[in-house]
């Protein structure tokens, strides 16, 4: 992502259109290039992102980090189109975790993880970009393969001394799922987390593998750390625009019993 936003040429009379629920790394990539450009930045909750006369960027998550909501983000890019704008889809948690179909989506730009969902090692990503916009973006590190006719996937593979392995893993991730009727697991995990019940008030009545939940408690970190120590339950608390959240995510290793154990600590917890 940082090769596409620092390849813009934006200035104080442009406009980037941002959703309310962006990844508070991406929150500051932006707050970066406002810095240096001068643009301006517009937040509005996802339902009504709406690009104006001066936005040349709407950007936005196809599922939300806090939330695990899916946005109808093919609407928003057809609106940032329409307008005249760059859209650009931070795809971090889609791979694996939904269908993802970037032809019919109409992304200018789209970056996706595969080592979160779609269980790839760490290190391995995507960079999509239609070709029309392809020329807007400049390689992350100048290097071997720079050149003026070089084809767009050549452009941006060679970053000096760096291991592939987890790139060229990633087929092979890709064939384990589709050896394991992932779509059908992906449901079983789903209706696990719908079924759960933690007490807490849900951020999201749409969800897929991860749902995010309201934490009401005075010392919120405090509660990530004893869910630790005391029960050995890994799971993230965190504050961003709708507060602090707790995020449940389910993958093919875990089950019901998962869950039960999660909802009896936080129950002690709020007890103690």
């Amino acid at each position: 992502m940082n090769a596409v936003v620092r390849s813009l040429e934006l200035g104080q009379h442009d406009e980037v259109l941002l959703g309310e629920a962006e990844y508070g790394g991406m929150e500051l990539l932006w707050e970066w290039v406002a810095r240096r450009t001068g643009v301006t930045l517009r937040r509005q909750p996802f339902d009504e992102l709406e690009p104006g006369p001066r936005t040349r960027v709407v950007f936005c998550s196809h599922v939300e980090w806090t939330s695990g909501r899916v946005n109808d983000v093919a609407e928003a890019c057809r609106r940032a189109r329409a307008a005249g704008a760059l859209s650009i889809v931070d795809g971090a948690h889609a791979p694996g975790q939904i269908d993802l179909h970037l032809d019919s989506l109409g992304a200018d730009v789209y970056t996706g993880n595969c080592h979160k969902w779609l269980c790839a090692p760490k290190g391995a990503a995507f960079l999509y970009a239609r070709r029309e916009v392809q020329k807007l973006i400049d390689p992350l590190v100048i290097s071997w393969d720079w050149g003026d006719e070089v084809p767009f996937a050549d452009l941006h593979r060679w970053q000096g001394t760096r291991d592939p392995s987890a790139y060229l893993a990633v087929p092979a991730a890709i064939d384990f799922q589709a050896e394991h009727d992932w779509p059908r697991e992906r449901e079983r995990c789903r209706a696990l987390l719908a079924a759960a019940d933690f007490g807490l008030e849900p951020l999201t009545d749409d969800f897929v593998q991860m749902r995010g939940y309201r934490v009401e408690h005075p010392d919120p970190p405090s509660l990530k750390r004893r869910l630790y120590d005391e029960h050995r339950i890994e799971v993230p608390v965190f504050e961003s625009r709708a507060g602090w959240s707790l995020r449940v995510s389910v993958q093919g290793y875990n089950d019901a019993g998962d869950l039960d154990a999660l909802a009896t600590a936080l129950e002690v917890l709020s007890e103690s």
